[in-house]
């Protein structure tokens, strides 16, 4: 099993980044992964880390996947309130 580290930045559509933007985001899974955790950085955050949910920190938070045992492709899918959804595909062997 391996953990895949991605990060989560809001940018503008010039693609500038938004450190104001600290809304929360939340992921599912889907494929050969799970997920396993997200931290944002904010040393006063009350979000649980292993909740498939985390408020963005000045435009930005890491999500963590894990693998399972069989190769494949996980899917990660990041909603927030006023932002568009992102969806990343990761490889799995």
């Amino acid at each position: 099993k391996d953990l895949s580290f991605i990060t989560v930045s809001v940018v503008d559509k010039n693609g500038n980044p938004c450190p104001n933007v600290n809304e929360l985001v939340t992921f599912k899974v889907r494929g050969t992964g799970t997920y396993r955790a997200g931290a944002n950085g904010d040393p006063a955050s009350l979000d649980l880390f292993h909740l498939p949910q985390m408020h963005l920190f000045n435009g930005k938070l890491v999500a963590i996947v894990e693998s399972t045992e069989k190769p494949g492709t996980i899917t990660l899918e990041a909603n927030a309130k006023g932002l568009r959804k992102a969806v990343v595909a990761i490889q799995t062997k």
